[in-house]
């Protein structure tokens, strides 16, 4: 908690605040992106939605963040990205410019340390 008080470089990160708006605007289908705090999104989300989460290492300079977003997120329509310590997972960012290169985006929205994306993983799809 030292941090949390003392160190004017350590940022809060309202993970509350990104999976309460999560529950209010997805749907039961939609899956939720993960990495980093997922044990703390799952702990206020109370397993509302399907989560998924890449492990810090995991999305390394050989691995293409296309192939990694579709074997986890099978079957979904709709992608939650909440985006948190980034460097833990993907300092380059290539995640999330995967994301916004392939998929359509359709909201983003800044919290306390925290970025919450919906994309649409199937642009042109009808809308049930």
């Amino acid at each position: 908690l030292g941090r949390y008080y003392f160190d004017p470089g350590y940022r809060h990160v309202d993970v509350r605040a990104a999976a309460e708006m999560v529950a209010d605007r997805a749907r039961p289908d939609d899956i939720v992106l993960v990495p980093t705090v997922k044990m703390v999104f799952d702990w206020y989300d109370r397993g509302e939605h399907p989560t998924a989460t890449i492990q810090p290492g995991e999305l390394g300079d050989d691995i293409d963040p296309g192939a990694l977003v579709a074997e986890r997120v099978v079957d979904h329509r709709y992608l939650w990205y909440v985006q948190a310590r980034s460097w833990v997972h993907d300092p380059e960012g290539r995640l999330l410019n995967w994301l916004d290169h392939n998929q359509r985006r359709i909201s983003r929205t800044e919290l306390d340390g925290v970025v919450v994306s919906l994309y649409d993983l199937q642009p042109g799809a009808s809308d049930d």
